[in-house]
C-alpha cells in the first residue's frame, strides 16, 4: 500500500488559509492569486477525499477533518522550518540603508548610538 504526502507547496498554502480563514488573505501573504490559493485547496482536498473547508457566501470555516488536519500537520511544518533555518547560514546578511544626506545629519546619524546600544550583535 503506498502512502503518498501531498505536495508540500499545498500543505503550506492549506495552514496560511487555515489559520486566516480567507484565501484572499492567504493569496497575500503568499504571494498568489486568490484563484491559486483555491485552486490548490482543491488539489489538496482531492487528494485527501476529504473536504477540508466549508465555503459560504463570503465566509471560510474548517470542517471537522480541516481542523484536525490543521492542528496535526501545523507542528510538523513547523519543525520543517526549524530544521531549514538551522542548516542556513547566518553570516553575510546585509542591510545597506541609503538616505540623503540631510536626513542622515538630522535622523539616522543622532539615532546610531541609542541603536547600536539596543543591538549590539548588529555589526554597523
Amino acid at each position: 500500500m503506498q502512502n503518498k504526502l501531498p505536495n508540500l507547496n499545498l500543505l503550506l498554502t492549506f495552514e496560511v488559509a487555515g489559520q486566516l480563514l480567507s484565501f484572499k488573505q492567504a493569496a497575500e501573504v503568499l504571494h498568489v492569486t486568490p484563484s491559486a490559493v483555491s485552486q490548490q485547496i482543491q488539489q489538496l482536498e482531492e487528494s485527501l477525499g476529504q473536504a477540508l473547508f466549508l465555503r459560504r457566501n463570503r465566509a471560510l470555516q474548517l470542517t471537522e477533518e480541516g481542523e484536525r488536519f490543521l492542528t496535526a500537520i501545523h507542528p510538523h511544518l513547523n519543525g520543517l522550518r526549524r530544521a531549514t533555518s538551522a542548516l542556513r547560514p547566518h553570516q553575510g546578511a546585509r542591510l545597506r540603508v541609503s538616505v540623503m544626506p540631510p536626513v542622515a545629519n538630522r535622523v539616522l546619524l543622532p539615532k546610531l548610538a541609542d541603536f547600536h546600544r539596543a543591538h549590539e550583535e548588529v555589526e554597523l
